[in-house]
């Protein structure tokens, strides 16, 4: 196999083809990943919306971790908002 990759390497027409191949498949790769990607996120932003708590849970059961918003922390003291500003 190894010497059959160098006889096609060696040749300039078929070298050039095989890349050629491969961006292109490598361009397809990519462009499926986006779609699906994009998919996904609508589907993922559709379902928070509506506030489906099956979805919630199994996003949640998936990524280990809670997705609600952690609770905000008290501001700090400075000497900006201590005048009531």
């Amino acid at each position: 196999m190894a010497r059959l990759g160098m006889i096609f390497a060696t040749n300039p027409k078929t070298r050039d083809m095989l890349l050629a191949f491969a961006d292109g498949w490598e361009r397809k790769q990519e462009k499926a990943d986006e779609v699906a990607n994009h998919i996904l996120a609508q589907i993922l932003e559709r379902g928070l919306r509506r506030g489906d708590a099956r979805l919630e849970a199994y996003i949640e059961k998936t990524l280990g971790r809670s997705i609600a918003a952690p609770p905000e922390r008290p501001r700090r003291r400075t000497k900006e908002n201590l005048d009531g500003s």
